[in-house]
């Protein structure tokens, strides 16, 4: 199938959703839920379209009839269950599900039994002022239900995570200033560093809630207010993003930090473990079921020990076999700061030049780093070269070298020469444009540039820009076993436009023992600590440390590198 087969299924798949909802009266919906599931799934994933029936069970977070409606859509461009609700449920009437604070079940109330069936009915009886007395909408006023509808659609509009992240850590680091809070966090999809963001979730510890919702609300980037209690407030800033304050008590803040730093599914399920030890869960302790005795409401590392599991990451908090893969002891052993040796992307930036690189690797305690250069100039090539050279040649203590980063054509192949090649450690095949080819045409393509023995990485292999282009579909398994079988690793990009490749791709990787490298691309000096937002996308990949090259001692890499070569 094309690329744009996968996105209509997303978009299909989400609109199923809100429908689904309707359809059930606006109760929890299991099967909305499904549906919102499997949307992630073929988001993350370019290897869905051809795929059995079987092997789309397989994957986390399917099931058999979800499994069957995306095999449905491949087979036939459309889904039958989406049909059957499209004509029970105009659009007009969906479209009232996206203004803030109406849920499917008022939605349905006002269809009933008012009438209103669209935006403009509903605008209508605000302009009449009769919405105080609509059903199901006891507490609205005019001016709120206004302030609502300007932010129509906002509840379900994610947004990328390089837009949300640096208004959420502004906001965090705002509050955690504050000389009555003593902790402040962002918990949600952003700790888990899922690519696409709902809204943003910040947990401070304070004994003084009132104080810190006062300056919460009256924060200069606050547009409205949606709700506020005594313990936490939601509002709308900039742009319509919505940001949710929990205040917890220092007692409160461990169990408050695992239930918000979850996915639905892992705490579903780690109930579901504590009711099978006769213990309750929730956002405010662990406690013994049926009683308010509390057993513990410490760190998330404590009431992990006291279920009898081990200390699970965020990024692996998704439902998708973690609790089962801790009661076996098999989560893999994840890739953290600490353990990293090197990085093997870092690009040349002729206005700094290369000794402030080497700077801030050596405080970073790396034994190795690569400069990565792009320069297409015979002028511009020998000057990076004879820097980097002239460094290796004064330096002993960190093994400094020159990586040729190769942009591949439609086929497959770079134009760079032979006498290019030779002046490289090693080269880095770079997936740039050419999105208009088949799936066929670009699995093709990826294997050529892997087959080149100078190529020893390759970078950016789905070609995703998150929220912008969910990238390339290929057949996964015979890129990944190509990649084995040429020895080479795939690059775990670390910037936030692309996180590239999704995480579902590198769980499928993981598991078939290819290796990988985390990079974190960066631009200059500054920028090499963005290598932490790799580190935690290899978690969502649950990437073992043992198959990631650059947590390899200086020797062992150096073997590795070599290898085509020896």
């Amino acid at each position: 199938m094309t690329k744009r087969s996968r996105t209509k299924l997303v978009d299909a798949l989400e609109e199923l959703v809100a429908l689904q909802t309707l359809a059930e009266g606006g109760r929890a919906s299991f099967r909305a839920r499904a549906f919102a599931q499997a949307a992630k799934v073929v988001a993350d994933d370019a290897g869905t379209s051809n795929m059995s029936l079987a092997r789309l069970k397989a994957l986390p977070g399917l099931g058999k009839s979800t499994a069957e409606v995306i095999q449905e859509y491949f087979r036939t461009g459309k889904i039958a269950r989406l049909e059957e609700l499209r004509t029970q449920y105009p659009r007009e009437l969906v479209e009232l599900t996206r203004i803030p604070g109406l849920g499917a079940k008022t939605v349905l109330r006002l269809r009933d039994e008012a009438g209103i069936c669209n935006l403009a009915g509903l605008q209508k009886a605000i302009r009449e002022e009769r919405v105080g007395k609509l059903p199901g909408l006891g507490g609205w006023t005019e001016e709120r239900m206004r302030t609502a509808i300007s932010h129509i659609g906002a509840k379900h509009d994610r947004r990328p995570i390089h837009i949300v992240l640096p208004i959420a850590e502004s906001i965090r680091n705002e509050l955690a200033h504050l000389p009555e809070v003593s902790g402040a966090y962002l918990g949600g999809s952003l700790r888990r560093l899922e690519s696409t963001i709902a809204d943003v979730d910040v947990l401070v510890v304070s004994e003084e809630p009132a104080s810190v919702l006062s300056f919460f609300l009256e924060m200069p980037r606050v547009t409205d207010v949606i709700v506020e209690g005594k313990h936490m407030a939601s509002v709308y800033v900039e742009s319509g993003l919505q940001v949710d304050l929990r205040v917890c008590t220092p007692n409160e803040i461990g169990p408050a930090m695992l239930h918000f730093s979850s996915g639905r599914n892992h705490n579903i399920q780690l109930r579901m473990h504590a009711h099978d030890r006769d213990l309750s869960l929730n956002e405010h302790s662990l406690h013994h079921r049926g009683t308010d005795d509390v057993v513990s409401q410490g760190s998330e590392e404590e009431l992990y020990e006291l279920l009898g599991l081990p200390w699970i990451s965020p990024g692996l908090r998704q439902g998708r076999g973690e609790i089962a893969a801790a009661l076996e002891n098999s989560l893999p052993h994840l890739v953290d700061v600490d353990c990293l040796q090197g990085d093997l992307r870092t690009n040349y930036d002729e206005s700094e030049g290369v000794e402030l690189v080497l700077e801030a690797a050596r405080a970073l305690g790396y034994s190795y780093l690569a400069i990565a250069s792009s320069a297409e100039e015979s002028a511009a090539k020998k000057r990076v070269q004879s820097e980097v050279g002239q460094w290796r040649d004064r330096t002993s203590d960190l093994l400094i070298l020159h990586a040729g980063v190769v942009a591949i054509d439609d086929q497959g192949y770079s134009e760079y020469s032979e006498e290019d090649r030779a002046n490289y450690d090693f080269c880095i095949a770079l997936l740039d444009g050419h999105h208009q080819l088949s799936e066929s045409e670009q699995t093709e393509r990826l294997i050529t540039a892997m087959e080149d023995p100078a190529v020893r990485i390759l970078a950016q292999s789905s070609g995703r820009q998150i929220g912008e282009f969910r990238g390339i579909e290929f057949d996964e398994r015979a890129v990944l076993e190509a990649a084995r079988e040429n020895d080479v690793a795939i690059e775990i990009g670390s910037e936030l436009t692309r996180l590239d490749p999704p995480s579902a791709f590198i769980r499928r990787g993981s598991e078939a023992g290819n290796l990988f490298v985390i990079s974190s691309c960066a631009k200059n000096a500054e920028e090499l600590q963005q290598i932490q937002y790799g580190i935690r996308h290899s978690h969502r990949g649950w990437l073992d440390r043992a198959m990631c090259i650059n947590t390899w001692k200086r020797a062992r890499f150096e073997e590795w590198l070599q290898a085509p070569y020896s």
